[in-house]
């Protein structure tokens, strides 16, 4: 009996020690108390994480240990829960370790509640993982909620099952849940474009800076950029699609408006390059056939013949400013102008301007005449009867009438206008576009224009103290009205003198200009009026005679020059004789500080061609302002 009782105790002290070891090797604190919370036990690894050896404890209060004699401190309370037979966990932090921990009555063969048995695992490396993963989480979702780029994943039917704010924001939706409700085949403009990606993306894995167009929620197309992926299971099936999204549709805007003002700069060169030499040939025409004409008496029969060519080379003069205006580089030249005398001379550009299926009705009220650039009158009529012609795809009525009205000026004045209406039955538009119409480089006419007509109207109109009202409505066509100030017979017109103008004074005058035909004709032209003339066809030749102590008080040149450009022919000249009076001449002047200084009033100019009697007149003028 002695032998079984001694192999009993042997196997529990066996199994002790096994327990013992793996307490020791487990993360674990294992510990009893009796109804006072006294600690009767205390072991396992768990132990070494807060600095305390097996068995240290023994005979401490829990509230000793703990600092803390409040019965509502969570480990107290539970340790009384447990005494009074109910079993309880909680997760708390001590001694810099985290301990998930269970409390269950200790009781003794009798059933009855002698203290507490506790198990704490240490679970301190589990938590910071934990909280290492939310905060990638979060620094994840931060990333993604606050990304420019749209970023999403859908799944191979189309299903969209993530979408971040900014491609809810990028498609007109009003929350991610809404977007859902959509499939990402419902987006695209053009199915084809779809396919051709994700074949792509089948046969590549990825797609990179993929260009395509989808639709809006409110119907606007977009273009973007898309960077994509196709992740597949272990199996190989495809899992899902995600990828990013960026919305380029304004810098494609930009991209447009770039192109377009490259043109026009490429236009603009090239007609100011033909403007220069045909000008010149235009103001031998002119000056030559004023000589003749002058030379002959009045009954000769060449007079007629002269006549007609000058009518001529005026009309070529006004169809090489309709060329420089298509660049942007004419500088406007306003004179008095007959709103209905202009309307009549631009009425067959107009015709040809719309389709033979629209009917184009012309009703001129008299309105009077207006301080403006017979050419930039011309550009507003071709702009809004173009912006017309389109608006009536299928043909219609287009009506342009003057008349006279009162009218506010942008200072508040009230006054006489001069209005002209052009008016079609076409398709109308709405308030949005109606908002946007003068913007510079906006068209309805997606690729089909350059946005700039409408904008050029505006412009015009500000500079001449004019405004433009315009009312339409889808379906029910569109009707502009230009309106500006009338000229009274006081106001001055800017115009010539004329052949009434007072004899010139004495002086003398050098002539520059390379063509060599127009300078002998101006020089000719100059000395029938008394005035004694040098000429010279280069700038050096004309520094030449000025270093040479001549005497001059007028210099006329022409901007465009060999060697030099005419400003720094007259800085230099005025440098070798200073107060010398100057009269530019030019026909395209492709010279910023020229330009600025017209603009700003601080030259005299004559733009070519021009005719005899306005340079005599302009000459004059100069040397009276000199003297």
């Amino acid at each position: 009996m002695n032998s079984g009782l001694e192999r009993d105790l042997a196997s529990l002290r066996e199994a002790r020690a096994h327990l013992e070891l793996l307490l020791a090797q487990l993360p674990l604190v294992v510990a009893t108390t009796d109804r006072d919370l006294r600690l009767t036990h205390c072991s396992g690894a768990g132990l070494a994480g807060l600095g305390i050896s097996p068995g240290q404890l023994v005979g401490t209060r829990a509230q000793d240990f703990f600092g803390i004699e409040d019965p509502s401190f969570e480990p107290i309370a539970h340790a009384s829960k447990a005494l009074a037979g109910i079993e309880s966990s909680l997760e708390m932090a001590w001694g810099g370790r985290h301990f998930r921990v269970h409390l269950q009555p200790l009781r003794a063969e009798s059933g009855a509640v002698t203290g507490v048995l506790v198990v704490a695992l240490d679970n301190t490396e589990e938590v910071k993982a934990q909280a290492a993963l939310g905060e990638s989480e979060a620094t994840s979702r931060g990333l993604l909620e606050n990304m420019a780029e749209g970023v999403y994943r859908t799944r191979e039917d189309g299903a969209i099952v993530l979408a971040n704010p900014a491609l809810v924001r990028m498609l007109g939706f009003e929350s991610e849940e809404q977007l859902r409700r959509c499939e990402a085949t419902e987006l695209y403009v053009d199915p084809a474009e779809r396919a051709a990606h994700l074949e792509e993306l089948h046969r590549e894995g990825v797609l990179k800076l993929a260009e395509l167009r989808l639709r809006r929620r409110d119907g606007a197309i977009i273009t973007v950029l898309e960077n994509a992926r196709l992740v597949r299971t272990e199996h190989g099936d495809i899992a899902f699609y995600e990828g990013t999204l960026t919305d380029i549709t304004e810098r494609k805007r930009l991209e447009e408006q770039l192109a377009v003002a490259q043109r026009l700069d490429a236009v603009g060169r090239l007609a100011g390059g033909f403007a220069h030499d045909f000008n010149n040939l235009l103001m031998v025409v002119k000056s030559g056939t004023h000589v003749a004409t002058s030379e002959l008496p009045e009954d000769h029969a060449a007079r007629e013949a002269l006549t007609s060519v000058a009518d001529a080379a005026k009309r070529a003069g006004l169809l090489v400013r309709r060329l420089m205006s298509l660049g942007r580089r004419e500088m406007p030249r306003p004179t008095r102008l007959d709103i209905d005398a202009a309307a009549r001379d631009a009425e067959p550009l107009l015709r040809r301007l719309v389709s033979d299926d629209v009917k184009v009705q012309i009703e001129l009220g008299r309105p009077g005449a207006v301080l403006l650039d017979p050419v930039q009158l011309e550009q507003i009529l071709t702009n809004l009867v173009t912006n017309a012609s389109h608006a009536m795809p299928r043909g219609g009525r287009l009506l342009i009438a003057t008349r006279r009205v009162e009218a506010d000026t942008p200072s508040g004045e009230r006054r006489p206008h001069a209005e002209i209406e052009v008016s079609d039955d076409g398709v109308g538009m709405d308030d949005e576009v109606r908002a946007r119409l003068f913007e510079p480089f906006f068209s309805r006419r997606g690729g089909g224009g350059t946005g700039l007509g409408l904008s050029t109207v505006d412009v015009i109109l500000e500079q001449a103290g004019g405004h433009v009202l315009v009312e339409s409505a889808p379906g029910n066509g569109t009707t502009f009205r230009v309106r500006l100030p009338l000229l009274e017979e006081r106001d001055d017109p800017r115009e010539p003198a004329g052949e009434d103008a007072a004899p010139a004074s004495p002086a003398t005058i050098l002539v520059v200009d390379d063509e060599p035909h127009l300078l002998t004709l101006l020089a000719t032209l100059l000395r029938r009026e008394g005035y004694v003339v040098h000429e010279a066809p280069r700038p050096s030749a004309a520094l030449a005679l000025l270093r040479d102590g001549v005497a001059v008080d007028l210099l006329l040149t022409d901007v465009m020059l060999p060697e030099m450009l005419g400003p720094m022919l007259v800085e230099r000249a005025l440098e070798a004789r200073p107060g010398i009076a100057v009269l530019y001449m030019t026909g395209y002047a492709d010279s910023p500080g020229f330009k600025a200084s017209v603009a700003s009033g601080g030259v005299a100019w004559l733009q070519k061609p021009f005719a005899p009697a306005l340079l005599i007149e302009r000459v004059r003028g100069v040397l009276a302002a000199r003297a």
